[in-house]
């Protein structure tokens, strides 16, 4: 890959070039999930900082059944694509900070904090700025169909890109000048410059990353919040108000003080005081 920085001499397109925040401090954390300091310690909750950042079995549930109310409210009168601006407007408000891990060919984590609003090209711009100048990489998102990122994508968001609010990125060396090791052999102390990480444990490392998405709030999708304000539809009350006698079930109906032998003339006569009248029904519902 060229080591150019495609960032600030890319030609020019129809989108507008996303803003680079360089005030964020990135708080580069490294950590080995193999380090024997961190399996005595690994337990649940090591596992469930794993699940986190990954997509897990209960990831693909969730998105199996998202992928099912979608297509139960095909019909609705809003289109697809009114709803996927909504949602991306609820993500930018809701998803203000984001966590990005890059995995080293050797297992090693670097942890780093981003914006998600930040452009695709400032992980490349970051990663330049600490990777020696004789290296060159690569960044993989999995799992993605986009596979490699561009390093000039100054356009898409780190949210619009699928990375935010936290995402696991594949840093694959592909080629080196100076280094006797193969690229797949590289530890972070050969492919970082000196002092631009701090080491650390994974378990300090999952505090900093839950201290900096403390400020993001939950995300609900635009079609569940019209869903929640729309009015109750249970089926109590459809039937308290608008069934017709006919077809209310026998609890419904009041019981008859004189006998079973009453005709049919007067259990309706019995009923007009708790069934609405016929100007509140519906047209269709109306008796006559």
């Amino acid at each position: 890959m060229d080591q150019t920085d495609h960032s600030a001499d890319s030609p020019s397109s129809s989108s507008p070039s996303l803003p680079f925040s360089s005030a964020v401090p990135r708080n580069a954390l490294l950590f080995d999930p193999a380090a024997p300091e961190v399996q005595q310690q690994q337990n649940t909750a090591e596992e469930e900082d794993d699940q986190f950042y990954e997509l897990t079995a209960e990831d693909l549930r969730k998105m199996l059944k998202a992928l099912q109310d979608e297509s139960k409210r095909q019909n609705s009168l809003l289109p697809t694509k009114l709803i996927k601006e909504r949602d991306q407007q609820l993500k930018h408000k809701a998803y203000k900070h984001s966590i990005v891990r890059f995995r080293l060919n050797n297992g090693q984590i670097l942890q780093t904090q981003f914006l998600s609003t930040e452009p695709v090209s400032a992980l490349f711009t970051f990663l330049r700025q600490i990777i020696s100048p004789t290296i060159r990489f690569e960044l993989r998102q999995i799992p993605t169909t986009n596979g490699k990122l561009k390093a000039d994508d100054s356009t898409i968001s780190l949210l619009d890109a699928g990375i935010a609010p936290k995402s696991v990125l594949i840093l694959k060396i592909v080629a080196t000048d100076n280094s006797p090791e193969s690229p797949g052999q590289m530890n972070a102390d050969q492919i970082f410059m000196a002092d631009c990480f701090r080491t650390c444990t994974q378990t300090e490392a999952k505090a900093e990353a839950q201290k900096w998405l403390s400020s993001n709030t939950e995300f609900r999708p635009y079609l569940d919040t019209i869903l929640h304000m729309l009015p109750s539809t249970d089926s109590s009350t459809v039937t308290a108000a608008a069934m017709p006698s006919s077809v209310m079930p026998p609890s419904s109906a009041p019981h008859d003080n004189g006998g079973g032998g009453t005709n049919s003339q007067s259990r309706n006569n019995s009923q007009r005081t708790t069934r609405p009248s016929s100007a509140e029904l519906p047209k269709w519902l109306k008796r006559k």
